[in-house]
């Protein structure tokens, strides 16, 4: 969205800073970071894997009209909620059209009932209001 103004909407499910952060803290990925770590600092992978992160490009994204909606789960061990709070609060701060939805669940159980069905009806309404 933020290279291509045309894109109206987006909907994103499980949410983080920079995803160096998902590799580095996350249960499902910390055999890629324990490979990385002797050779990277944290600072170093932020920066190596910015491209694929949304932080810097943020700025790009303010007062744009575009609309995102972004689900989490509130037990994510892989997506750690204090990176996907933290990523809300920058958007909001930088003026980013964003709406949230946080469920009570974790990263796999988002895909299973009754979290999918919230998710999914959130997300099909979200997107039919913003590109019908």
């Amino acid at each position: 969205m933020a290279h291509d103004q045309t894109v109206r909407a987006g909907g994103f499910m499980h949410v983080s800073t920079y995803f160096a952060d998902v590799v580095r803290t996350g249960m499902t990925t910390n055999h890629v970071w324990e490979g990385l770590r002797s050779g990277v600092t944290q600072d170093e992978l932020r920066r190596y894997w910015a491209p694929i992160s949304p932080v810097p490009y943020l700025d790009r994204l303010r007062n744009t009209g575009q609309s995102m909606l972004m689900i989490s789960g509130r037990y994510d061990p892989t997506f750690w909620y204090e990176f996907t709070a933290d990523m809300f609060q920058t958007m909001r701060q930088k003026g980013v059209q964003l709406e949230t939805m946080t469920l009570p669940c974790g990263h796999y159980s988002l895909e299973l009932a009754p979290f999918a069905y919230s998710a999914g009806l959130r997300l099909g309404l979200f997107l039919f209001q913003n590109l019908a």
